[in-house]
């Protein structure tokens, strides 16, 4: 890794910002990413585990949602109750779906109160890139980024266009993307979808349908010669129908950055972000319905400093959750969390690259907390050998700490549920070991094996608390243990771009020694991609080893999953596309509940129709 200087890295900003690739036709382990040391450096310098997916590939996938998508990148395990929609919970390298930092542009995104990210609500249309930084992250990010963290940038339109999808569980899409101006630069997308989808569980036979209104704007431009703004504001929102007993619900999620960067001086650069995040459920429940609303600020300094001895980044970050709940309950509550973090990345003479980082935290009701990592990193010909080891923390949510004492009753049994202000963070420390091998220019391979331990692990537990009354409770009552393999393998062959990868998982409750729930023992991705022309074939199989559920009491059945995306120009201005998910009509089960077992797609069709406003270059 060769420290990038603030020039570079300055350019490297403007290069993502403006969603012009460094390189047309560059191998991936030359992609620019931002997301694991906060400054910019390829995949290949990076000694993080980094998966970089561009708008050209969300293009060629057969994914209809993020979590499809994201589910084909290594180490990455999801569940969703159900079709399109449905609740949805991401898992990275084995740690809990809360463990993954989840950032919009910059800003925190997940929910205050559930301490998750709504991926299900997210539209794949207003998305121009995602990073996947897998391993710890809490030395430059703070609570959450245990398993890692996934950043997305929204869409950055280069023209203006039409796109509009019709196809399975009469699903039906539109959106619009426009773009303009010189000086200052804007982009403007918004869409609408609609889909019966499928009926949620096994023992149900309605379907539960999903709607979604989506819209985001991006405007960049130089405010001087040393300084650039970069604001961007993403909105969606719409209605998720669910079985009666549990009710439909509204949602509303909405994140705004405005980040300014400024250059001080070729060696000094400076990057101010200021964050807004919305998070509202409004839930038609027949027993507890209520609105919970969640709202994050968040403010950060970044001093990037290039010296003689490397480059140095220090920082200060504030957020500030409010959570309010307005029936079935009340909450009206407040966190915030003050932070300091430095990183130095230097390359002393023959001994490699290293980068070490430490953080402080001082979070209003988890108290303080330490956390660093170092990484090492030495290119010996085409082999790279990485080593790592950091630290992490999650603080607990809004609902572990603050969920009112609630009551039901069922069949004459009382049933409570409470949160506990008395919890604790949860802790994790992790060491991986890595191995990257660039044989040609066109392949290359990559290895890493890592453990985590993770402690003070938060479960909400009920027990019986009277002849007829239970009581649910959350506390740190767990610990974990880790162990993983992933292997990498791309190469290109004419017209042909072939990827891999394989996953072994151990993911084990220290006490009982199972596996915990929803990781996979195994997983593999095969991919195919042909392009000539005017013409492109993406071909995917997906497939994963049985796993647990409902806390080690069910095993689930593994599965293979076969996805294709044909996408042809058949004009100047038009572009089609024909996708199929699940195509050998695969049963298998993500997630289980005690009324039965979750649904999954089955065959599936799309067909989108894009059409550009002016010709194409």
């Amino acid at each position: 890794m060769q420290v990038i200087s603030c020039r570079r890295a300055i350019s490297a900003a403007v290069i993502l910002f403006t969603g012009t690739p460094l390189v047309q036709g560059a191998e991936s382990a030359n992609t620019i990413q931002v997301t694991a040391t906060r400054t910019a450096q390829t995949a290949d310098e990076s000694q993080a585990s980094v998966t970089v997916i561009d708008r050209k590939q969300i293009d060629s996938s057969p994914a209809q949602s993020v979590d499809e998508l994201l589910r084909t990148v290594p180490g990455i395990d999801i569940t969703r109750n159900g079709g399109y929609g449905k609740n949805t919970s991401v898992f990275m390298r084995g740690t809990e779906s809360d463990h993954v930092l989840v950032l919009i542009d910059g800003v925190r995104a997940a929910s205050a109160t559930l301490g998750s990210f709504a991926w299900a609500n997210f539209s794949l249309d207003n998305i121009e890139r995602i990073e996947v930084v897998r391993g710890p992250r809490a030395a430059l990010y703070g609570s959450d980024a245990i398993g890692g963290v996934i950043q997305i940038f929204t869409r950055e339109a280069e023209r203006t266009s039409l796109k509009i999808t019709g196809g399975s569980h009469r699903t039906r899409e539109a959106s619009f993307t426009t773009a303009g101006g010189e000086e200052w630069r804007y982009s403007l997308e918004a869409g609408r979808s609609i889909t019966d989808s499928i009926p949620t569980n096994q023992s149900l036979t309605e379907n539960h349908g999903f709607t979604n209104s989506h819209a985001g704007l991006t405007l960049q431009g130089n405010l001087s010669e040393a300084n650039r703004l970069d604001l961007r504001i993403n909105h969606n929102e719409g209605k998720n129908e669910l079985d009666p007993s549990t009710g439909d619900s509204r949602y509303t999620n909405q994140t705004v950055s405005s980040k300014l960067t400024h250059t001080s001086n070729p060696n000094w650069m400076q990057q101010f972000l200021l964050g807004y995040t919305l998070d509202r459920s409004e839930s038609f429940s027949p027993t507890i319905p209520s609105t919970i609303t969640t709202k994050r600020y968040s403010a950060g300094w970044q001093n990037d400093l290039d010296w003689s001895e490397g480059l140095t980044s220090v920082g200060v970050d504030f957020w500030q959750d409010n959570a309010t709940k307005d029936d079935s309950g009340i909450i009206d509550e407040s966190i915030d969390n003050k932070a300091l973090f430095i990183q130095h990345q230097t390359n002393p003479t023959g001994f490699g690259e290293l980068t070490a980082s430490a953080r402080f935290d001082d979070h209003s009701d988890a108290g303080t907390n330490e956390t660093w990592s170092l990484g090492w990193s030495k290119k010996v010909g085409n082999l790279r050998y990485l080593a790592s080891y950091g630290t992490a923390f999650k603080a607990p949510s809004i609902n572990d700490l603050y969920w009112p004492n609630s009551t039901s009753t069922f069949l004459g049994t009382t049933y409570i549920s409470e949160g506990n202000p008395d919890l604790e963070p949860e802790e994790s420390d992790t060491l991986e070991l890595g191995l990257r091998h660039q044989l040609t220019s066109a392949s290359r391979y990559e290895v890493s094996i890592y453990q985590t331990n993770l402690d003070n692990l938060i479960d909400w537990q009920t027990i019986q608390t009277g002849a007829n009354e239970f009581t649910t409770t959350p506390s740190n009552i767990e610990n974990a243990t880790i162990h993983g393999l992933e292997l990498i393998a791309a190469t290109r062959l004419a017209n042909w771009e072939l990827s891999g990868s394989f996953t072994l998982l151990s993911a084990k409750n220290d006490a009982t020694a199972v596996q915990l729930d929803n990781r996979p023992r195994e997983k593999i991705k095969l991919q195919a991609l042909w392009n000539k022309n005017d013409k492109k074939l993406t071909m995917e199989l997906l497939g994963a080893g049985a796993r647990n559920d409902r806390d080690g009491s069910v095993e689930l059945d593994g599965y293979h999953v076969f996805n294709l995306n044909y996408q042809w120009d058949y004009a100047k201005q038009a572009t089609g596309r024909i996708r199929f998910e699940n195509l050998f009509d695969e049963e298998y089960v993500l997630s289980s509940s005690f009324s039965g077992d979750y649904n999954t797609i089955g065959r599936s069709m799309f067909i989108d129709f894009i059409y550009y406003f002016d010709n194409r270059k």
